[in-house]
């Protein structure tokens, strides 16, 4: 029995589906991606694939190809269709899962719909309550999801209010907020499922990283408060702060 060692096991799964349409009329599947974090924010799975739906889409796929393939038979190749990844996606979290895994994304309501959708149309279940309602597939399995979520554009929003105090106009996308957390962007690979996941499980690591050192420093601010330190001493005798906040060197900055 394949069993996960318990370190690499699976807490956050960020996703990504990308749509497209020929005429506006009905919009299409035709990419996925995931990133399977720990709750130490280690990436320990990740999937990209192109998926079978898009064989509908000509210029779509001549598009891909193009840029991605030796061939369009060599496209076909790889393509799944969407009941082989559920089933992937199911067995592998399965065999990694800690606890009630749960999903990330930006705009994550939207792609939470997707993946939903997909578990239950191909017969499994989803949410943790759907152990008891007898779905086909993934029998004696707990369900996978909870219903705790984790929207990056929430963090864009957040970031807003204090960019639009000080007149800064600003947006909510994953581009911006990429930028706002001084990450890099490769903008032509931008709007691929696979591009824009990988941008979103750096911005959520990023921002987890930021608020662990904004709760670090409050745990040394209530300290200092319970032994009486000068904050004025602190912020201008750089060898006292730098022994305060265990700085190695001058120019380590608390990243706010």
């Amino acid at each position: 029995m394949l069993v996960e060692s318990h370190n690499k096991k699976i807490r956050y799964l960020v996703i990504d589906f990308e749509r497209r349409s020929q005429d506006e009329s009905e919009f299409i599947l035709t990419s996925v991606s995931v990133r399977g974090l720990t709750k130490g924010l280690e990436t320990v799975l990740a999937l990209n694939l192109f998926l079978a739906d898009s064989f509908k889409l000509e210029s779509y796929i001549s598009k891909v190809v193009k840029h991605e393939f030796l061939s369009l038979s060599n496209y076909i190749a790889c393509a799944w269709k969407s009941e082989w990844f559920v089933e992937a996606l199911h067995e592998s979290l399965q065999l990694a899962r800690d606890g009630n895994i749960e999903i990330v994304g930006h705009e994550v309501d939207h792609d939470i719909a997707i993946l939903k959708g997909l578990f239950y149309s191909n017969g499994y279940p989803f949410f943790y309550e759907d152990r008891e309602k007898g779905f086909e597939n993934g029998q004696g399995k707990k369900p996978l999801f909870s219903h705790d979520k984790h929207d990056t554009r929430q963090i864009c929003q957040s970031i807003r209010v204090s960019r639009e105090s000080k007149n800064i106009n600003s947006k909510s996308r994953l581009i911006d907020l990429a930028k706002y957390l001084n990450l890099y962007i490769s903008e032509n690979n931008l709007h691929s499922s696979d591009y824009d996941c990988y941008l979103c499980t750096c911005c959520f690591i990023e921002w987890q990283k930021r608020l662990r050192m904004l709760e670090f420093y409050m745990e040394r601010g209530a300290e200092s408060a319970a032994d009486n330190n000068d904050y004025f001493e602190l912020n201008t005798n750089t060898a006292k702060k730098n022994d305060y906040l265990y700085l190695e060197k001058d120019d380590d900055l608390v990243p706010f």
